[in-house]
């Protein structure tokens, strides 16, 4: 065993940063270091000698002495191998989503926003509005549930996940608090493939595309009303994010006040158009959904992986 401080060949510290570089590299891999050092256990150590409540501080010494068993280096070079090898495919999907993500509101914005939709070389435009389509509110297209208001004493460590903002941004982790849902409305369950509308703090919305749950407050689960593809009402909410922040309030966490749904409008297609766009872009999304699956397997395939790798249960 070694301590981690007996790998650094210089730390340099910038008020709550650490950043680690290996003294020898014929002792220890630079990769295998960056894996020790991304295990449950060390993050579980340098917690257990954390202050504050607030915001946790570490204490560095105590995260200096951290022990890490190194084996030989062609050995570590193997482990490093395996574990980036789940990463590179890991970011490999990460960009395919990116770019589908870019294609869905690329073909949104050209026919929705710049009206070039098919058939638009025949169809009057009006004050902006083609013929046979309708302006309409944020609010008339579809219906807004508020998140279930949950107390901390609900919140545990079994059942299903509850999904706050920071989920919706980071998905499910192993810090997520989790209910049973006996005594939660079924209303307020998410389910893979449900669109969630973050109203609070950090404005945005996506496609739920992971373990089903249960909606915190701040979060809208948006239910598209008859006749409004849910791939349309998403991309309307995403390329109206600026308007709505303009008309949030509060100091120090913005939120959308309900009322202000009525006075963002979007241009709503005939249902012909409707339908030919959400047949085009339901693949798409399809796609990005296999993708963040595919991750998140990946992910908790890496993770169980990396503990019985550096302690040796599995040899390579």
């Amino acid at each position: 065993m070694i301590t981690s401080i007996e790998l650094l060949n210089k730390l340099f510290i910038h008020f709550n940063v650490l950043v680690f570089r290996v003294k020898d590299k014929n002792l220890c891999s630079s990769k295998f270091l960056y894996y020790a050092l991304s295990q449950d256990s060390f993050f579980d150590h340098m917690m257990a000698g954390a202050n504050g409540t607030k915001m946790p501080r570490g204490n560095k010494d105590e995260i200096l002495n951290f022990e890490i068993s190194l084996p030989p280096l062609e050995t570590q070079q193997k482990i490093a191998s395996i574990l980036s090898a789940y990463d590179d495919l890991i970011e490999n999907n990460r960009r395919q989503i990116k770019l589908l993500e870019e294609a869905a509101q690329r073909l949104y914005e050209e026919w929705f926003v710049d009206l070039r939709f098919p058939g638009h070389e025949n169809v009057k435009v009006i004050d902006g509005v083609p013929e046979g389509w309708e302006k309409k509110s944020m609010e008339e297209i579809a219906d807004y549930l508020n998140g279930f208001a949950f107390k901390p004493s609900d919140w545990g460590t079994i059942g299903r996940p509850i999904i706050k903002i920071k989920e919706l941004n980071e998905g499910i982790t192993k810090n997520t608090p989790r209910n049973t849902g006996e005594d939660i409305p079924s209303k307020y369950y998410i389910s893979s493939g449900d669109l969630i509308f973050s109203w609070s703090a950090t404005l945005t919305a996506k496609i739920w595309d992971a373990e089903d749950g249960i909606l915190n407050q701040h979060l809208f689960k948006v239910t598209p009303h008859a006749g409004i593809a849910r791939e349309y009402l998403l991309q309307s909410i995403l390329y109206t994010l600026k308007e709505f922040q303009n008309l949030t309030t509060g100091s120090t966490m913005k939120h959308i006040q309900r009322g202000k749904l009525s006075q963002v409008f979007v241009k709503v297609p005939a249902d012909e158009i409707m339908k030919r766009y959400n047949k085009s872009v339901d693949n798409i999304r399809e796609k990005i959904l296999s993708s963040n699956h595919m991750v998140t397997f990946l992910q908790e395939a890496r993770d169980r992986l990396l503990p019985k790798l550096m302690s040796g249960e599995i040899k390579v």
